[in-house]
């Protein structure tokens, strides 16, 4: 498979304007696929001309074929433009996945520099046509990522409840044996002992061995009827009984999530039963790996029924977004979607928020998907909604294909969906997971949004200075400016996009190596130094015309006309084409370097001239 050349990430201009281009492009293969099946594959002469208003920066395509005609119109255009991974991007209502429009986006891919491949996505009938020159690179075989989630074990388990239920009206937490916060009065809640009988839903567990804990908070719906889960079922073990207590403590399991079983340390959570004249007298909550301790005093019903609990400002503001105002919704631009989701987030409104990622995430494109997906599982996780979320992803298996969702996304979203099980009761282990991510400018924005109540986790998280995004640099070594240059050729030279390579961090003014993948704000792959046009400009300017002239003649390749190649930026040049045309032109070794330093530095101003807009 080809590997094309790589863009730096600049969904819809956010991140600058891009250079609207016309294009002519001739193909000698078309195929058209449906539901990931090839339908259609006919070598032939197909003609697309591209044209790009001057007045509103549309493109209109036409196809000149009259043998796919009935797979595609004569004439498509779109009015937005994008550059994503391996591909320029132009879309129509990218954000909502071309809802309205007949065509949703056009992809064009680059090998060395000339246009290569073509994709439109028609979404009535919903089918893509893939335009090749020289019948080179093939889709590959899309790997469906729901496998997991379809092939996962499913529990059918009932728990047989027995009436072992201790009702507490206060209780206060311990903190490495230290109270913190004070007594918790009021605060009604229900610690329900119940017999494995036929093992726990959700746990690989046998069934018939020790008990299931669970908490309840009795404040407002009874815990039967309403979504009031304190802590989730826990599977225990009686570890020792004595006349006075009783110590139960979890064990070592598996747990089932949409990925499929994950291994669960139970052994981190226990419970104490204290006995006092033959009844319980109150019970001890243990998060052992935090040597976390809340002490459960007794209570009675009555109590639980006429004590109110104070609305606190912490309590989550609920902004009403729900599946049924979906239409709403989709009724609102891309802006305004986000507009309220961060609303959302600053009220801690989780239920809004999933409506809103899963609004985003069916409306979304494979590019924005990467961020809709993990942000939708961890309030899927949150609201502790497994088996919803498993339902509400059984027809959207389309979501995951062409070009599907990268390995590093799904993982990222299985890790969010079992913290956000958990959340707040996590492991230091798992905050610093968080902490790693929210301090990593690729992930910033995303845990912007979800870490809205961080402030409940055991320590505070550090994150990302989204300020450093304002650094523009101007100041460049001749040895800086150089290494840019080296690093645009070995590149050049990667066969897989996977691959390491060479990428510029403003904020650090500095070279790093990452895979395209995890480039994040500020970071920017060393690729395509120059156009056509900007070299010639810059060489006359700096070299005078006859340098500018003799460098253009040798980098056109005969391929386009030496006055289009220097009125117009319509040819990529690479930067060991560059090179070997400066030897070429220059006998002094100084020279060559001189004009290394100039491409480099005319790239690196453009990179640093950029406004870095953030969601």
């Amino acid at each position: 498979m080809k590997t094309y050349d790589t863009f730096p990430l600049n969904m819809l201009e956010m991140r600058g304007s891009i250079d609207r281009k016309s294009f002519h492009f001739i193909a000698d293969n078309c195929k058209v696929w449906f539901q990931n099946n090839c339908i259609v594959d006919l070598d032939s002469t197909f003609e697309i001309d591209a044209e790009v208003s001057s007045f509103d920066g549309e493109v209109e395509v036409s196809i000149g074929n009259y043998e796919i005609e009935e797979y595609i119109t004569d004439k498509v255009s779109f009015s937005e433009i994008s550059m994503l991974k391996d591909r320029i991007l132009w879309s129509n209502n990218l954000l909502e996945g071309g809802k309205g429009f007949e065509y949703s986006d056009m992809s064009l891919f680059y090998y060395n520099g000339i246009l290569s491949r073509i994709y439109f996505n028609r979404s009535y009938p919903l089918i893509m046509l893939e335009f090749n020159s020289n019948q080179q690179g093939e889709i590959a075989d899309v790997k469906n990522s729901l496998d997991k989630i379809r092939n996962a074990k499913k529990v059918q388990a009932h728990i047989q409840v027995i009436n072992i239920t201790f009702i507490s009206n206060s209780h206060q937490r311990y903190e490495n044996g230290v109270p913190i916060h004070g007594l918790q009065s009021g605060c009604n809640r229900a610690i329900k002992i119940e017999e494995n009988v036929t093992g726990c839903e959700g746990y690989n567990i046998r069934s018939g061995e020790g008990y299931i804990v669970t908490v309840l908070n009795l404040d407002g719906n009874h815990p039967m009827w309403g979504n009031n889960v304190q802590m989730t079922p826990k599977p225990m073990k009686m570890i020792s009984q004595t006349d006075a207590q009783t110590v139960l403590r979890g064990y070592k399991c598996e747990v089932m999530s949409p990925f499929g079983w994950v291994d669960f340390n139970g052994a981190d959570y226990g419970l104490t039963i204290f006995h006092k004249y033959g009844e319980i007298d109150k019970c001890t909550l243990h998060m052992h790996d935090r040597n976390i301790d809340i002490e459960y005093y007794k209570g009675d019903n009555t109590t639980a029924q006429k004590t109110k609990t104070k609305t606190k400002d912490t309590q989550p503001h609920k902004n009403n977004v729900t599946d049924s105002q979906l239409e709403e919704l989709e009724k609102k631009n891309w802006r305004e979607v986000f507009e309220l989701r961060r609303k959302c987030a600053n009220d801690r409104d989780i239920e809004s928020l999933l409506v809103i990622a899963k609004h985003n995430f069916t409306h979304g494109s494979a590019a924005t998907n990467e961020r809709n997906f993990p942000e939708m599982c961890y309030y899927y996780g949150r609201l502790r909604r497994i088996e919803d979320m498993k339902d509400f992803l059984k027809d959207k298996q389309i979501y995951f294909m062409f070009p599907g969702l990268p390995q590093s996304c799904m993982e990222l979203a299985q890790t969010l969906l079992e913290i956000g099980y958990k959340f707040p009761h996590l492991s230091e282990q798992e905050i610093a997971y968080l902490e790693k991510k929210y301090c990593d400018s690729k992930y910033f924005e995303l845990f912007d949004i979800i870490m809205f109540d961080c402030d409940r986790l055991s320590r505070p998280l550090k994150k990302f200075d989204k300020e450093s995004l304002n650094i523009k640099n101007s100041n460049f070594s001749k040895e800086f400016l150089l290494k840019v240059f080296d690093s645009f050729i070995e590149n050049e030279k990667l066969d897989d996009s996977y691959d390491k390579m060479f990428v510029y961090s403003r904020i650090q003014n500095k070279i790093i190596k990452k895979t395209y993948e995890d480039t994040g704000l500020g970071e920017y792959c060393i690729v395509q130094p120059i156009c056509s046009n900007d070299f010639y400009n810059l060489m006359k300017n700096k070299f005078g015309n006859d340098c500018a002239d003799n460098l253009s003649k040798v980098l056109c390749f005969g391929n386009t006309d030496l006055e289009s190649f220097k009125d117009y930026n319509c040819y990529l040049l690479d930067a060991k084409s560059i090179e070997e045309a400066a030897k070429s032109y220059f006998d002094d070794i100084s020279k060559v370097e001189n004009v290394k330093c100039e491409v480099s530095k005319f790239w690196l101003n453009k990179i640093n001239e950029r406004t870095i807009k953030l969601l």
